[in-house]
């Protein structure tokens, strides 16, 4: 378990109950397959063919991403949106390729008592990933985007949300407290593994008494593993 795991479970505040629109908090995942680096995204081959990650935290630790669902779209739908600014690096001590706004949104399915979002290849899905501030290294120049689009699994399902979800990679870490996501994704510049692997913390709004400053000031300032 890393230190900012274990702040974040800590500092976690309940969503309230009924709500139609829910927010909250991504950060990096603590299990990743990719040795020395925690990340969000993984788009193996954005980089010239490396094995690629993006990183959802600030320098400080802090959360740079944020996710929405919305539990009521109709039809019994509900959408999950992904949004905010991640850093990109290939592996073991490679490129650094600078930041880049995400967006991604899913269709699906909340499921309230449970506290999973489930969405299928029979439903929606599409985002961006588009240059802030990038390297050399970068295919995308800033302002230029490459599409993200959703890829299923053998069952079918391209995005699992809630605490926990099928095949878990929290292992023994507070499941109750902590929310999770894992996705496999497509991109016209990514080849290999590319996938969602976040965690996530509610946030209510406003903020319950205390818990701005759990949250925003020394809750989630952490130390990170060295990224590339």
């Amino acid at each position: 378990m890393t230190r900012n795991t274990a702040m974040l479970m800590a500092s976690a505040v309940a969503a309230p109950a009924g709500a139609d629109i829910l927010t909250f908090q991504a950060f990096d995942h603590p299990a990743g397959n990719v040795d020395n680096q925690d990340y969000g995204l993984r788009m193996d081959g954005f980089d010239n063919g490396a094995v690629t990650t993006f990183s959802m935290e600030n320098a400080d630790g802090s959360s740079a991403v944020t996710l929405t669902i919305n539990t009521d779209i109709g039809n019994g739908e509900a959408s999950l949106t992904i949004e905010g600014t991640v850093v990109g690096n290939s592996a073991a001590g490679g490129n650094d390729l600078g930041s880049f706004s995400l967006f991604m949104q899913y269709i699906g399915t909340w499921d309230a008592v449970n506290e999973l979002f489930v969405s299928t290849a029979s439903d929606s899905a599409a985002g961006t990933l588009t240059g802030l501030s990038t390297t050399a290294a970068s295919p995308l120049g800033d302002g230029e985007s490459v599409n993200i689009a959703a890829k299923a699994d053998d069952m079918g399902d391209t995005l699992f949300y809630g605490r926990p979800i099928p095949g878990s990679r929290l292992g023994g870490l507070d499941q109750a407290n902590l929310f999770e996501a894992q996705g496999w994704v497509m991109s016209d510049l990514g080849k290999g593994t590319q996938d969602f692997l976040f965690v996530a913390i509610p946030t209510v709004n406003p903020p319950a008494p205390g818990a701005a400053a759990l949250i925003g000031l020394g809750g989630l300032v952490a130390a990170r593993r060295r990224r590339g």
